[in-house]
């Protein structure tokens, strides 16, 4: 009986490593697009929150990759039928996988929406009120958990590496969806693939867009099972209770809270009726008990005139913020590369906690949070313990790692000489009260509803 290898070789390519430097260029292109046409659907903070999320999932599934393939690979290397194996040699196989890929896809994706505990987890990829294609990369770091109980009946059929190759396929093609320069494509494409034009109605918080346009790839699950809805009037993205936050730590985790808030305010209910909301009921449900009938979620629209949350912050914070946060992205896109997986993993653990602390820093700098100098002194502190195997990360990057070089001192003199002369400017900034700003409300103003 097979438990779980967690070398098992593939044959298949890695199509995310190949990606990644395609999805850079086509984040570039839209961009000049977009100046082009003159459509401002890019705003740095919001950028950065949304890359904020996506290193942070791929981060965290360092940890918890194979835990979540095991159950995968032991039903399949138990149980499978043989069928699966003559299947995956053939050319129709890959289009039948394809297409069973996507429809598992479509109900998980629906149940994120659809499920409270689903929607907590998923509500972090909906939270931008921009939509492009850097959003398609603000993923929720624990979406893994909600996502693999749906597509282990594959394992009965096709191996983890053919399913993992499809997932990476299903996720590709998602990323292009995301984009805000394209409109509506022939007919014949509009009606069987999912589109920008789709998905923009997926992201919209318009109550005629809210839980429509599930499917992945194909927009024809929607059309079967009555979620399809088609771009009508102009799409207002985000949530309908705004998340006016580029904290990652928050932007990732407050739905939790406000579930929790919501539940535990209802009186006379049981722990069995509280389970029952969270983990079997939808964001829409309201319990009989529920004071003034408030539901788990706000299904307000948001209404002509809405103002972005976009705090202006001095540009000295926006710059060193920016400095500080490209330093950061290096680092989780070295921890997450291949070349760096044989390293031990309590460095990577060490690693990861500096570069997620680093994110809430530089998001809360970002959104002028009365916090953000505390927060940042303490980062800044904090590096000095990290500097030295920051500095052998990044050499490590290009070279092979000698145990001791000059190289790898000189970089650590220059990171701490970094730290110190952060430290003094964050002092200074402190002293003239610039970092000390409360962060700036947001403003919305609703239209009086009919």
């Amino acid at each position: 009986m097979v438990w779980f290898d967690s070398k098992i070789p593939s044959h298949y390519p890695d199509l995310l490593t190949v990606a990644i430097p395609l999805f850079a260029v086509g984040i570039i292109v839209e961009i000049l697009v977009a100046s082009w046409k003159e459509k401002k659907i890019y705003r740095l903070s919001d950028s950065i929150t949304s890359l904020n999320h996506g290193s942070m999932d791929q981060l965290i599934n360092i940890f918890v990759k194979t835990a979540m393939i095991f159950p995968y690979t032991y039903i399949y290397y138990n149980y499978h039928f043989p069928i699966g194996e003559v299947i995956e040699r053939s050319i129709w196989g890959y289009l039948i996988v394809f297409v069973a890929y996507d429809f598992a896809y479509y109900w998980t994706h629906r149940f994120g929406h659809e499920n409270n505990m689903g929607w907590a987890i998923h509500v972090t990829h909906h939270s931008s009120e921009d939509f492009n294609l850097i959003t398609a990369l603000r993923q929720a770091s624990f979406q893994r958990f909600l996502t693999w109980p749906e597509f282990l009946p594959l394992a009965l059929f096709f191996s983890p590496q053919f399913s993992t190759f499809h997932s990476h396929v299903n996720l590709i093609y998602q990323f292009w969806t995301h984009t805000g320069v394209v409109g509506k494509l022939p007919f014949w494409i509009e009606y069987i693939f999912n589109t920008p034009s789709h998905h923009r109605v997926h992201h919209g918080s318009n109550k005629r867009y809210l839980d429509k346009n599930y499917g992945g790839v194909f927009i024809i699950w929607d059309k079967m099972f009555g979620t399809f809805e088609p771009e009508g009037e102009e799409v207002v993205y985000g949530l309908t209770t705004p998340v006016a936050s580029y904290n990652p730590i928050y932007t990732l985790l407050h739905q939790f809270y406000d579930l929790y808030k919501v539940v535990s305010k209802i009186p006379n209910i049981s722990l069995g009726e509280k389970l029952y909301i969270y983990f079997i009921k939808g964001p829409g449900y309201v319990h009989p008990n529920t004071p003034t009938s408030k539901s788990t979620e706000n299904t307000e629209e948001k209404l002509k005139p809405y103002s972005k949350y976009d705090p202006k912050i001095p540009l000295f914070n926006k710059i060193y913020a920016v400095f500080h946060w490209l330093t950061f992205f290096a680092i989780a896109y070295i921890l997450t590369h291949p070349t760096f997986e044989e390293a031990p993993l309590d460095l990577k653990f060490w690693l990861t906690f500096y570069v997620i602390y680093g994110f809430l820093s530089t998001g809360l700098i970002l959104e002028n949070h009365k916090y953000a100098s505390l927060v940042e002194l303490s980062r800044l502190l904090m590096g000095f313990y990290f500097a030295p195997f920051l500095s052998k990360l990044l050499f490590c990057a290009s070279v092979e790692c000698p145990q001791a070089s000059w190289s790898n001192n000189t970089l650590t003199t220059v990171s701490f000489g970094i730290l110190a002369l952060s430290i003094v400017l964050v002092l200074v900034k402190v002293i003239f009260s610039s970092f000390a700003k409360v962060r700036t409300p947001l403003k919305v103003t609703h239209a009086k509803q009919g």
